[in-house]
């Protein structure tokens, strides 16, 4: 993959505790379909085109950190001409015409993004640091969920091969066919599935995590009311987030997390498994990528695989079984250092250079 050349693509994936950015370059920039899309995130030495990764809570002021973030891209990019940030929404708007586009809704991001417009925020981070304030001259910047970037990175990590989709991957598709269903298990639930390049995306957000799901018999009387969200008492949100986690333990998480045997993680596995019986029974997708803070507790992955194996059987579904699960449902991690967030902004990346050869978002990005 290794390329002697300067990289003019940009990913950003912010989460809620940090920033990655990984720069790129585009080797085909001549060719629009994104089926022969090929890029390269290295250097000549295979070194990444990465920065240091930029921690949230050294930061009191949105600004600062969207100058930080401007300055690690023009550092290794500095003729960078597109960009994807990948970010928990929701947003105002989809339309990336709109004046709008980029605006967050809400605190979702929590307090330090509250009310912040992405997209103007890194625009006027760039300008100033490049003393170009001509909206013509600066690089076009496009926003994504965090969970459709990240469902996007895995999907390019297993089925692309030297920055290029693998050719006949299953039943004669690509890798560009292969549809993976990613879904983040944090203070909330939210998720994406990506069949093609673009996230799939309707009238409305995709909300996996209003999904309604049969309650966990055993100790049910436990999840009858949700105070942090009385109206949607069983939806996988409120009995299966962190924080519907913390209630039900009555304790921290980091706290319970250290108690393998506890309850709580047998119910976790129930709401999960149900959660990707659901995905399945809909979708059907190659695979189901699980994250999230959450996710990183030890044994959960292997108890939320025989959960949904024990639903699979009982549907009698006969070519599935936990040993196809084990392939089927698989964490959020890859590469040798298995670094959380790591496919986020791969995915952020991809779609940096597939929007720049896209009409509908050029038009939008003048």
């Amino acid at each position: 993959m290794a390329h002697r050349g300067h990289p003019d693509l940009a990913g950003v994936y912010i989460s809620s505790s940090f920033v990655d950015v990984l720069c790129g370059l585009d080797l085909e920039p001549e060719v629009r379909s994104s089926r022969d899309i090929k890029i390269s995130w290295y250097d000549a030495d295979e070194v990444e085109w990465r920065p240091e990764r930029i921690h949230l809570d050294q930061f009191s002021n949105p600004g600062d950190v969207f100058a930080a973030i401007a300055d690690q891209i023009l550092q290794l990019c500095p003729n960078v001409n597109a960009i994807c940030v990948g970010v928990y929404g929701p947003f105002e708007t989809r339309d990336a015409s709109h004046s709008n586009y980029g605006q967050l809704v809400g605190d979702g991001m929590g307090r330090l993004f509250e009310g912040c417009n992405i997209r103007k925020e890194l625009e006027g981070a760039i300008a100033k640091l490049t003393s170009n304030h001509s909206h013509s001259s600066l690089p076009s910047i496009t926003i994504e969920t965090d969970v459709g970037c990240a469902a996007l990175g895995h999907k390019f990590a297993v089925f692309s091969n030297g920055g290029k989709w693998k050719q006949d991957v299953s039943f004669n598709h690509d890798g560009r066919d292969q549809v993976i269903a990613y879904v983040k298990v944090s203070m909330g639930i939210g998720g994406a599935i990506v069949s093609d390049v673009e996230p799939s995306i309707g009238t409305y957000h995709s909300e996996i995590g209003q999904v309604y799901v049969p309650r966990w018999q055993k100790h049910q009387r436990l999840d009858l009311g949700d105070p942090w969200r009385v109206s949607d008492p069983a939806t996988i949100e409120s009995c299966a987030s962190l924080a519907a986690l913390e209630r039900v333990a009555d304790a921290p998480f980091d706290t319970v997390c250290e108690k393998v045997g506890h309850f709580v993680w047998d119910r976790q596995a129930h709401y999960l498994a149900h959660l990707c019986w659901v995905i399945t029974a809909v979708s059907a997708p190659n695979q189901i990528v699980l994250g999230g803070r959450v996710m990183s507790v030890k044994g959960l992955l292997d108890k939320t695989r025989k959960a949904f194996d024990e639903l699979v059987n009982r549907a009698s579904y006969p070519e599935e079984g936990y040993a196809a699960s084990q392939k089927y449902i698989i964490p959020d991690r890859y590469g040798p250092n298995e670094e959380p967030g790591k496919p986020g902004v791969l995915g952020a990346l991809i779609l940096a250079a597939f929007r720049k050869r896209t009409t509908r978002w050029r038009r939008a990005n003048p």
